[in-house]
């Protein structure tokens, strides 16, 4: 099948097959827009137009009158448009909601297109008669309800143990993103661990698609590595806590080498002054580096462990 590219929130609105009611009636599919790239403001073009008209037409009015109003779209993205753009992003959850029309706009817009539903006129029960989709025969006017008595029986373990690996992932991408905006707003390089999360971000979409096909074990494994990819991102964010734990680990006993090679030196009377001041200095580099630790900054916490071993180091052999 055909991928097009969803978000985890979007999912949600995807949620797996719900029992359906088939009403006769006069059907008729609500202009689709054939989107092909990003839309801002001083975009112009068809494709301009033809969102305008979605956003007039689901109820995210760009203008009440003029340019722009239902009826009256046009081929250039304005303010307005910007502005009812974002209207019906937050209203799909799209996060950021930037009035910028791009890849997960998209995705919502291709997810979640109705088909617009008219009554139908009366019409007799002799009139015509139409096969319900579980094989029945019912006429024209009467509501065919599918039999999903054993939807929730059949419904699998290893369905519902994917589903439930999906939603955890799904929250760890949303985490994932928050950590990256935050280390990016403190200034610090996100290149790898972006690039992490997009891969993790596109085996989750993988494995939703397998989802939806039913192909549970490759879901399973999809989702997996997506999990372990958005992991790895958060990591390259945070630091290693095994590392840093190891790191002020190696401290601690250097430093507790220094102390007695010190303490050794001064009972055979050798001048440790020099030697004591950058022990001191040292202890002062570990205390700082598990104040790090305790605050979640691993990378700082082992960087400055690392250093304080150094200077214990350094402390003996100033002996």
């Amino acid at each position: 099948m055909q991928k097009k590219y969803i978000t985890p929130t979007i999912f949600l609105s995807l949620s797996i097959l719900s029992s359906v009611i088939v009403v006769p009636a006069i059907v008729s599919a609500q202009e689709k827009c054939a989107f092909s790239t990003d839309l801002e403001i001083g975009s112009v073009g068809e494709e301009v137009r033809c969102l305008q008209r979605f956003l007039n037409a689901n109820g995210f009015i760009i203008s009440d009158s003029g340019a722009g109003s239902p009826g009256k779209e046009t081929n250039t993205f304005q303010q307005k448009t910007k502005e009812a753009l974002m209207r019906w992003q937050m209203a799909k959850s799209i996060s950021p909601a930037t009035g910028y029309f791009g890849p997960l706009s998209r995705a919502a817009y291709e997810s979640g297109v109705n088909v617009v539903v008219t009554p139908a006129p009366v019409v007799t029960p002799s009139a015509v008669t139409v096969v319900s989709p579980v094989g029945s025969v019912a006429a024209v006017g009467t509501a065919v309800t599918p039999n999903t008595s054993n939807t929730t029986n059949t419904t699998s373990s290893a369905e519902r143990k994917v589903k439930e690996l999906i939603k955890s992932v799904r929250d760890a991408i949303k985490e994932a993103e928050d950590d990256i905006d935050d280390a990016k707003d403190d200034g610090e390089d996100v290149t790898t661990p972006e690039k992490r999360l997009a891969r993790g971000q596109d085996k989750f979409l993988d494995a939703i698609y397998a989802y939806l096909d039913g192909n549970y074990a490759e879901a399973n494994d999809l989702i997996a590595a997506a999990k372990e990819s958005v992991a790895d991102a958060v990591k390259d964010i945070s630091g290693s806590k095994q590392d840093a734990e190891e790191a002020i680990q190696d401290a601690k006993e250097a430093l507790s080498e220094a102390r007695k090679e010190i303490n050794d030196a001064e009972d055979d009377d050798d001048d440790v002054d020099e030697a004591q001041d950058i022990y001191d200095d040292a202890k002062d580099i570990f205390e700082e580096a598990r104040e790090e630790f305790d605050d979640e900054n691993y990378t700082e916490a082992e960087e400055l462990a690392k250093k304080a071993e150094d200077r214990a180091e350094d402390a003996v052999d100033a002996l």
